[in-house]
């Protein structure tokens, strides 16, 4: 029944320190190819809130050359309720900064998530997709929270096994002195969709990619 659809899964985790725009050649190429054979593709992930979404949007600014706000726009357009959370707003952002060269990417992690320069404009967008006023939302609050909130997630769960390289990288970069990125709300929403050719999907361990052939 399912013979004629090809599956990508990419390990992407939900969280400010994962490297979204790393994976971006594989999942750009596998979408076009979908796309041209004539097939369709769903972008999915757990929730269709943050992830899939975020892949979508970074597809079309990498092959409709759009701004990060416009390609945010038009797939909240298509499903409501889509949120990428603060890091990957904040690497689009750089990408968008890199005029979508991906060559140029230097990775990401949790040090330079916690000292990004971009990262105050990142959680005041975040802030501002969930209607907060700007220096009012819950990314506002506390200082060092997220340093803590990190601390805590890589001591259970989903961070465990990469505890130890995540503690290296913070301990061997500056703090984040005081910038505090605090609670996310909850949101849900299904997929986002590419141009009505392709639609996304969010949250959990990996996004992944189904193309009909």
């Amino acid at each position: 029944m399912f013979s004629n659809f090809s599956y990508l899964n990419l390990s992407i985790y939900d969280k400010e320190w994962a490297d979204l725009v790393g994976y971006l050649p594989e999942a750009c190429a596998f979408i076009d190819s979908a796309i041209a054979s004539g097939g369709r593709v769903l972008v999915h992930c757990q929730a269709g809130v943050s992830r899939s979404p975020s892949v979508v949007v970074a597809y079309l600014m990498t092959r409709r050359q759009m701004s990060l706000a416009d390609a945010l726009e038009l797939t909240r357009k298509r499903r409501w309720g889509v949120l990428p959370n603060p890091g990957f707003l904040c690497q689009l952002l750089e990408y968008e900064s890199l005029q979508h060269d991906v060559t140029a990417w230097p990775g990401w992690g949790a040090g330079r998530w916690l000292t990004h320069p971009l990262a105050p404009r990142a959680t005041e967008m975040y802030d501002g997709l969930l209607g907060w006023p700007a220096g009012r939302g819950p990314s506002a609050q506390g200082d060092g929270e997220e340093e803590a909130r990190l601390d805590e997630e890589m001591g259970s769960g989903e961070g465990a096994a990469l505890a130890p390289e995540l503690r290296q990288e913070l301990a061997q970069r500056p703090s984040a002195g005081g910038r505090g990125w605090g609670p996310f709300a909850a949101a849900a929403a299904a997929a986002a969709a590419v141009a009505g050719e392709s639609s996304g999907g969010e949250a959990g361990t990996s996004s992944s990619f189904e193309g009909k052939f």
